[in-house]
């Protein structure tokens, strides 16, 4: 099968090219530009990790040497980015695992309150948990 076909004359599809980006260069500088520092450089360093499919899987070490955080600053900044809508987890974390993390695009990134809140049926209790502020 040298010849580049298939039997029945498919042809063989390149997936090896290379790949679209998940972010564009003017999405991934308004994502970063729109986060605060100290989060900001945390948030280039993993978008530069998973610029490709937009899904962080990179071990604890890895985002420790690219971040150059210590390891209990960069769970702090993961937990911010998280709050603040920057990453959504993937599920992992749990020992011995490594935690997956999407990243949110900017047009995607959601600021407000839970989608969920606008289903609570009593008036007044939607208008309270409108209200908090999480």
């Amino acid at each position: 099968m040298t010849s580049g076909r298939l039997p029945l004359g498919r042809k063989i599809v390149d997936l090896a090219g290379e790949p679209r980006p998940y972010l564009t260069a003017a999405e991934r500088a308004e994502l970063v530009r729109s986060c605060p520092a100290p989060y900001d450089r945390t948030l280039d360093a993993i978008v530069g990790l998973a610029f490709r499919t937009g899904r962080l899987f990179a071990s604890r070490d890895r985002l420790e040497a690219a971040t150059k955080l210590s390891r209990r600053a960069l769970k702090y900044h993961r937990a911010w980015l998280v709050d603040h809508g920057y990453l959504i987890p993937q599920g992992g974390g749990h020992k011995g695992a490594t935690a997956r993390y999407l990243i949110a695009k900017p047009a995607e990134r959601h600021t407000g309150p839970p989608p969920a809140w606008q289903k609570i049926a009593d008036p007044e209790l939607r208008a309270e948990a409108l209200r908090m502020d999480l």
